[in-house]
């Protein structure tokens, strides 16, 4: 079983990347939040975890350039992650 991550590719973002969150159970519903450094949240979705233990979700620099931290939860795992969109 892999650690839990949450991994963003490419990093950093400058059109559109891709949120994954690996490690987690099959099945197990993952919530994620996208906030700015003000503490808004800018996305927030709960998603299902597939087969092969991971959920993903498409960012794009539409929500302006910035730093924000991606947050992913399950009822057992709490992930967090800085990245930058320019």
């Amino acid at each position: 079983v892999s650690k839990p991550e949450i991994s963003v590719f490419p990093h950093p973002i400058l059109d559109q990347s891709q949120i994954d969150v690996l490690g987690f159970q099959r099945g197990e519903s993952v919530l994620i939040m996208v906030e700015n450094l003000l503490g808004q949240t800018i996305i927030n979705k709960q998603l299902a975890v597939g087969a092969n233990g991971a959920a993903s979700l498409s960012l794009t620099n539409e929500i302006g350039a910035g730093t924000y931290l991606i947050r992913a939860s399950s009822q057992a795992v709490r992930l967090q992650k800085k990245v930058v969109i320019q």
